[in-house]
């Protein structure tokens, strides 16, 4: 499961392989800034893994603990899974348990496992839609319960026709005990990629946006042409290049004085440029603003006058004049009060423009000050 999250985080077709299985395993592991996957699933505190533990008391030492709910346990509840016990780190992150404290599972094995679980996983997804009705519910009588166990009996059923099929096949011709009986599901049984399939596909258990790209029947493919190799070697020395320089900036990769003094002056010359950018679009709104004040004013006496107008024609028994006068003071009117909500809308994005340069400018003094 936690391959696939990670597989799904690096699924890009612009980049190798030997690039996407690094990436892959630093997601796993945690390293190199990663936040790791693996830590946040037996911490349990992870919005997007937490949803699968529950906490209970312990009846013989009465203290609360958090463990893996029945319904997503690997082996359906038979043994219990608790976080600090059986959920920990080193249970999880070697190749093999004979390999503990030596040999990390690697990226390589990691995309190997993503494949193996998602064609198990729309396995399961195709014998769920056949047992939920037209309306993506369980029949009337039935609950997620039932559908899980109708998808585990396929499943089952699917492996034991596998299995069958191997033994026959290595038995001699003309041996007469070629029938095998056929085993009723283990209760503690699961398929390869059972849990995924309740957290990130399941349609009962997971909504359309929490669940995996990987898993979608029809899949979304990346639109427009693939890097080539060449291409896609500069791509990923650029992106290496700009990581090592922010390592560099924010302290986090040991430095020379040499280079300590080059970071300086760039963030230096960049707070400067800005500045000095900020002060031209000050100026310029300024201009701005005393133009349209200057047309307000303007149409404010022109908008005085015509009413003025429209009240001697009245007077003069013109009414038509006084009319037409009236229709044009209520034209400045209007152009007055689109020129004021221009004004102010001006000065909105003015003040957020002014907020995101001090942000900016207080990030690149931190760097400095690093």
């Amino acid at each position: 499961m936690l391959a696939c999250v990670c597989c799904e985080n690096s699924s890009d077709d612009d980049k190798l392989l030997g690039d996407r299985q690094e990436m892959v395993f630093e997601a796993y592991h945690g390293l190199n800034g990663c936040s790791s996957q693996l830590g946040l699933l037996v911490e349990g505190v992870d919005s997007k893994y937490n949803m699968i533990y529950e906490e209970i008391t312990d009846s013989t030492t009465n203290k609360t603990k958090k463990v893996v709910k029945a319904i997503y346990s690997p082996n359906r509840g038979v043994q219990e899974l608790a976080v600090g016990y059986e959920m920990v780190v080193d249970n999880f992150v070697h190749a093999t348990m004979q390999s503990k404290g030596q040999t990390l599972i690697n990226g390589r094995k990691l995309i190997n496992m993503s494949k193996a679980t998602v064609g198990y996983v729309k396995k399961a997804l195709a014998h769920a839609s056949s047992f939920l009705d037209s309306n993506k519910q369980t029949p009337s009588g039935n609950n997620i319960n039932d559908l899980l166990d109708y998808v585990l009996d396929e499943m089952w059923e699917e492996e034991w026709i596998i299995t069958t099929s191997k033994k026959k096949s290595k038995q001699q011709q003309g041996d007469g005990n070629n029938v095998i009986e056929k085993k009723d599901r283990p209760k503690n049984w699961t398929f390869f990629g059972y849990v995924a399939f309740c957290m990130f596909a399941c349609p009962l258990l997971t909504q359309p946006d929490d669940r995996l790209e990987l898993f979608c029947p029809t899949g979304k493919k990346k639109k427009g042409k693939s890097l080539s190799r060449q291409e896609s070697r500069k791509k990923m020395k650029k992106e290496k290049e700009k990581k090592r320089w922010s390592e560099l900036a924010t302290g986090n990769r040991g430095v020379s004085m040499d280079q300590s003094h080059h970071i300086n002056s760039i963030v230096i010359n960049n707070i400067s440029v800005l500045q000095q950018q900020q002060s031209e679009i000050r100026k310029k709104n300024r201009d701005e603003m005393m133009v349209r004040s200057s047309h307000v004013r303007e149409a404010l006496v022109a908008k005085d006058q015509e009413l003025r107008t429209a009240d001697l024609f009245y007077k003069l028994g013109q009414p038509e004049n006084a009319l037409m006068a009236v229709q044009r003071a209520q034209q400045l009117s209007s152009f007055i009060d689109s020129k004021r909500e221009e004004t102010e809308q001006k000065m909105a994005q003015q003040q957020e423009e002014e907020k995101k340069c001090r942000t900016k400018i207080k990030s690149w003094i931190y760097c400095y000050r690093m």
